[in-house]
């Protein structure tokens, strides 16, 4: 397989010059005007040449905007993350815990940027050849691995998918999960940004089946664990182990169960936190006074069920 992306020019480089016929070639006027416009037409293609604009993996800004809508037809989408549940309506709220005909919004839906970076990672992964046009888990793990490491769209050498698994169910529906490790250097950020594109239909994948994308660090222990579907800390992560003199909102350690102090409302636009990402001593830091109070339905994502942390399984 060829390098991608290309290394030389992909194109001509030099122009078929024009000639002057013959019985004007001692015209030394035309002379001098078919010398110029060789110049010209030279100086035109050297400009495309040098700027290489089939290879959108070296432009940036506007003119990638513009290479990518007009030879690719790909136009930079927006990439949202998160949900927002209503809490209000009938069997959405535990008694005692909202005012009477009230209605409020948990979760948030905010977007990531689409950088230049990211954005030639899609434009990649819709046009890379490389591993052929048949589906199969080899194919898609391996187009995985190439959107993680593959800055600026660029095909790496990928000799392994290790860290990514993917299981395939009866009913249609495939689970992808990136476990993240200082070996195979994929970061949280291009990793959380690969499941964004994914739920928003960002990048193409085949329309029989749904996907689900899974995020877990193993890049350093968060020491919170998930134990049927409530969240645990370990012993000696700082946890006070009583609500007393707490802020409301806190997070204690109750025989290792993460435990909120009640009294704070939760704030709708608050980030979504995710288990595997969050980090026992982060959690400790922001408190649990802003998780959902209803399941998001949102695989990993911590919520709040009558003061203890939950982790959503989607």
């Amino acid at each position: 397989m060829s390098t991608f992306p290309p290394t030389s020019p992909t194109m001509l480089t030099q122009i078929i010059p024009a000639f002057v016929y013959k019985q004007f070639e001692d015209d030394d006027n035309i002379q001098a005007f078919n010398s110029s416009f060789n110049a010209l037409a030279q100086n035109y293609l050297s400009w495309f040449v040098d700027i290489n604009l089939p290879i959108y993996t070296g432009l940036s800004g506007l003119l990638l905007d513009w290479v990518a809508q007009g030879l690719y037809g790909i136009s930079r989408p927006a990439l949202p993350y998160g949900s927002t549940t209503g809490i209000g309506l009938v069997n959405t709220w535990k008694v005692n815990t909202i005012l009477v005909n009230s209605y409020t919004m948990s979760g948030v839906i905010d977007l990531f940027t689409t950088t230049d970076d990211i954005f030639k990672r899609i434009i990649t992964w819709f046009f890379f050849k490389g591993d052929g046009q048949v589906y199969s888990i080899t194919w898609l793990k391996r187009r995985i691995m190439r959107f993680l490491i593959g800055i600026n769209g660029v095909s790496p050498n990928i000799d392994n998918t290790y860290p990514i698994s993917v299981v395939c169910s009866g009913n249609g529906a495939i689970a992808i999960t990136i476990t993240l490790t200082n070996a195979a250097g994929i970061t949280s950020l291009s990793a959380q940004i690969f499941q964004a594109a994914v739920a928003s239909g960002a990048i193409s994948l085949p329309f029989q089946y749904s996907f689900s994308v899974t995020v877990i660090n193993s890049i350093a222990p968060t020491y919170l664990t998930n134990v049927a579907g409530i969240l645990n800390v370990a012993s000696g992560q700082g946890y006070p182990t009583s609500a007393t003199g707490l802020a409301d909102g806190a997070v204690w350690s109750n025989s290792n169960v993460v435990t909120v102090v009640p009294g704070l409302t939760p704030n709708p636009f608050a980030s979504p936190v995710y288990f595997g990402l969050v980090t026992a001593a982060q959690l400790l830091l922001i408190g649990g006074g802003n998780l959902p109070l209803a399941d998001p339905m949102i695989a990993g994502q911590l919520w709040n069920d009558s003061n203890i942390v939950h982790v959503s399984v989607g």
